[in-house]
C-alpha cells in the first residue's frame, strides 16, 4: 500500500491559500491594497500557533476558514457592486453553499453565516430581493450531510450547538473573566506577541 498522507498536508495547504486569498480579496474590498497586503503576509507569515492550527488536520478549522472566508469574499462583492436579483443569484447561492459545507465541518461556522446575514441584512435592497432566498438554499444543500445525519440519529447534534439553560447561565456569569482571558492570554498568543 502506497503512504498517501501527503494529500492531507497538500489539502491543508491549499485550503489555507485559499482562506489567503479570499483574506486578501475581502481586506482589499474594504480598504485597498495596503490593507489586503499587510492581511496577505500576516496569514502566510504569521505566529507559530496560527500557522500550525490552520494547517493541522484535527477539527477542520482550515476547511471553515477557506469556506467562510470564500463566502465572506462573495458576499462583499455582491455589497461593493450593489448587485441584487438576478445579476446576484450566482453568488447568493454559492456564499449559502460555502457556509453550509463549513457548517457540516464545524458549527463554529455560524460566525461567518452570522456576519454575512448581518451584512445583507444591513442593506435595505436585500429585503425587496427574493432571490436572496438562493443564499438559504445553498446553504440546505451545504448542510445536507449534517442534516441527513441528525435526521438518522435524532438529531445528535442539539448536544452540541444547544445546552440546559442553567448551563448557558453559567457560561454567562464567567463571561467577562473569559474575555479578559481572551485578551490578555488567547489573542497575544495568536497575534505573536507572546
Amino acid at each position: 500500500a502506497r503512504d498517501l498522507s501527503w494529500l492531507m498536508t497538500a489539502a491543508s495547504v491549499a485550503l489555507s491559500l485559499v482562506f489567503l486569498v479570499a483574506s486578501m480579496s475581502l481586506a482589499r474590498r474594504v480598504g485597498g491594497p495596503f490593507p489586503a497586503l499587510a492581511a496577505g503576509l500576516y496569514l502566510a507569515l504569521g505566529p507559530k500557533f496560527l500557522t500550525v492550527l490552520t494547517l493541522n488536520s484535527v477539527g477542520q478549522y482550515v476547511d471553515v476558514l477557506a469556506l467562510g472566508g470564500l463566502a465572506l469574499a462573495l458576499t462583499a462583492r455582491v455589497l461593493q457592486d450593489d448587485r441584487s436579483g438576478f445579476a446576484a443569484r450566482g453568488h447568493y447561492f454559492t456564499a449559502g453553499l460555502l457556509l453550509g459545507a463549513a457548517f457540516w465541518q464545524q458549527p463554529v461556522a455560524l460566525s461567518y453565516a452570522a456576519a454575512i446575514a448581518v451584512a445583507l441584512a444591513w442593506r435595505p435592497r436585500t429585503w425587496r430581493d427574493p432571490w436572496t432566498a438562493l443564499a438559504l438554499l445553498g446553504a440546505a444543500i451545504g448542510a445536507l450531510p449534517v442534516l441527513l445525519w441528525n435526521v438518522q440519529h435524532g438529531w445528535a447534534s442539539r448536544d452540541i450547538l444547544g445546552r440546559e439553560p442553567s448551563d448557558l447561565r453559567a457560561q454567562a456569569e464567567v463571561l467577562p473573566h473569559l474575555m479578559g482571558r481572551t485578551l490578555s492570554v488567547s489573542f497575544p498568543i495568536l497575534a505573536g506577541l507572546s
